[in-house]
Order: C-alpha cells, then sequence, then structure tokens
C-alpha cells in the first residue's frame, strides 16, 4: 500500500488545483469516528411532524456515498506515523442502524435502535416504520432519482406519530477500532493536528471539505514562514452517521525567493514546503 500512497502524494504535489497562482499545492484526508462508536453523539437527521414524516437530503453526510475507493490515508498516532495506511472500507462496508427516540407524556417508546442488513443508496430510500406495543417492523423502499431519506413512522392502527427522532449510525466491521482509538475521550468532539511548513515568506490558503466539495474551513494566512500547525474540531452541529471524510489542503498563492531573515539568530527555515498527515488519523 505504501507504493501506492507515494504515487498518490507525488501526483496531488504536481497539481495546481485549478488555480494559476498557486505556487506549491498538497491535500491529504482524515477520518472522523465518533458518533459510529457512541450513538450519544449522534444528531437526528430530522423529527416526524403532525403526518409522522419527514425528508432528509444532505447526501454530504454519509461519504461511503461517494466514490472513496483511491482514498488512502496514513493511520497516525497523537504524535507519529504508524507506517500502515487505511481506507474507508477498513472501517465500514456501509451498512446502517437505525436510531429511533420519542420522549414524552403518552411515552410510547423511549428509545429504539433497529439493526438492518442494508447499504445506504444514492436514491430516493424511503423507510415505512410501524410501531406497535409489541414491536416495531421497517419495510424499506427504494427509487431512483435524487438522494434523499423519507421516513413515515406511524402506529399499529396507521395513525401517524409525531416527535419521533431518527438518528442514523454506520456500523463498524468487528474490530475496525483498536488501542489507538477506542471509547475514551468520546465524551466531546474529538480534535486532530495538522501541521505545516513554509521555506520561505509567502501567503497559503487552507482549506477543509467534503468529498462533495462543501467547504467547512478556509482561511488564507499572509507573510507566514516557518514550521506551523493548526487543529480542526468537527462543528457541533454537523450531522453525520457517526463516521464523516475530509479532504484539507494548502496552497502557496505568493511566495518570495529568499527566507526574509535578515539576521543570524533567526531560526533556521524549512528547506520545503510541506503539509503533514494529521495527529490523530482517524480522529
Amino acid at each position: 500500500m505504501k507504493p501506492l500512497l507515494y504515487i498518490l502524494c507525488l501526483f496531488v504535489l504536481s497539481c495546481d488545483s485549478g488555480d494559476n497562482n498557486v505556487i506549491f499545492y498538497e491535500e491529504h484526508y482524515m477520518l472522523l469516528i465518533d458518533g459510529a462508536i457512541d450513538n450519544q453523539q449522534l444528531l437526528p437527521l430530522g423529527i416526524t411532524s403532525d403526518n409522522g414524516s419527514f425528508e432528509y437530503n444532505n447526501k454530504s453526510s454519509f461519504p461511503t456515498l461517494f466514490n472513496h475507493n483511491n482514498i488512502i490515508m496514513a493511520r497516525t498516532s497523537n504524535e507519529i506515523y504508524l507506517n500502515e495506511n487505511f481506507q474507508l472500507s477498513d472501517y465500514t462496508d456501509g451498512t446502517f442502524r437505525i436510531h429511533l427516540e420519542k420522549e414524552d407524556e403518552s411515552s410510547e417508546f423511549s428509545a429504539y435502535v433497529y439493526n438492518p442488513d442494508f447499504i445506504l443508496k444514492d436514491k430516493v430510500n424511503i423507510f415505512n416504520i410501524t410501531i406497535s406495543n409489541r414491536d416495531i417492523t421497517i419495510a424499506r423502499t427504494e427509487i431512483s432519482g435524487d438522494f434523499n431519506i423519507i421516513f413515515n413512522i406511524e402506529d399499529e392502527q396507521g395513525l401517524p406519530i409525531e416527535g419521533v427522532s431518527v438518528s442514523m449510525q454506520y456500523s463498524l466491521h468487528e474490530n475496525a477500532i483498536g488501542e489507538h482509538h477506542n471509547n475514551q475521550g468520546l465524551l466531546f468532539r474529538p480534535s486532530t493536528r495538522v501541521d505545516y511548513s513554509v521555506s520561505s515568506i509567502g501567503t497559503v490558503r487552507f482549506t477543509i471539505e467534503l468529498l462533495d466539495g462543501t467547504v467547512i474551513q478556509e482561511w488564507i494566512e499572509s507573510d507566514i514562514q516557518g514550521m506551523g500547525s493548526f487543529y480542526f474540531t468537527p462543528q457541533q452541529d454537523e450531522i453525520t452517521g457517526g463516521l464523516q471524510l475530509y479532504k484539507y489542503s494548502m496552497e502557496i498563492l505568493e511566495q518570495n525567493e529568499d527566507d526574509g531573515r535578515s539576521d543570524d539568530f533567526s531560526p533556521p527555515s524549512p528547506t520545503s514546503n510541506s503539509l503533514s498527515y494529521n495527529y490523530p488519523n482517524p480522529f
């Protein structure tokens, strides 16, 4: 796998990201794993209205719906590259659990987890759910069309149930989570660190985005040089299935030919521009 990663990096470094002013460009990918382990971190896709239904059509919440077969990531601990690479498919095949929850005075149920054997498709996914005193049944239908999830929830008399919160959780492969990424420290959204180097004074753009190109964060720093780092913490209101894949990149838009240092007491500048793997990954 390492030679393939090397070839991929060479290709990335040779790209100019479509901007003729870009002097240097490098990108990598990082994988968030939170709600797939700790369902308390899952945000609901929606809550049923008085007709017992709601829809959710944000495809970017589910990275398995995109072509990720060629995305190779470096596995890292908090500080070091673990000399191992991985892909999203090493953690999940795209199978989901469904979490249903309703808490009110009538208390038809407080919480329920449905464990199906299905993979969400880039189609219209319709879930017709019937909740009785004894059981919950789910009938699923797929039809062609732009990605959408439709939940219709009713009781055994066919009456709509209002106020049911629904979230979806990726099922992880057995033993997919090792000692480097376990249940510890998942009470809050995790964060990860990215290091970079700029060989001479320049203007740099950093971007973090989803697989559909949605920009999560983007910022430009002027007149920077040397070694630096930034931390990334996912947004609190970001809806996912407990996994999310991000692309992060660094572009140098302008750069002086010399390092701009005027005395012998300044620390030496790095000899090259670079963007590191994030630490840890997955996070």
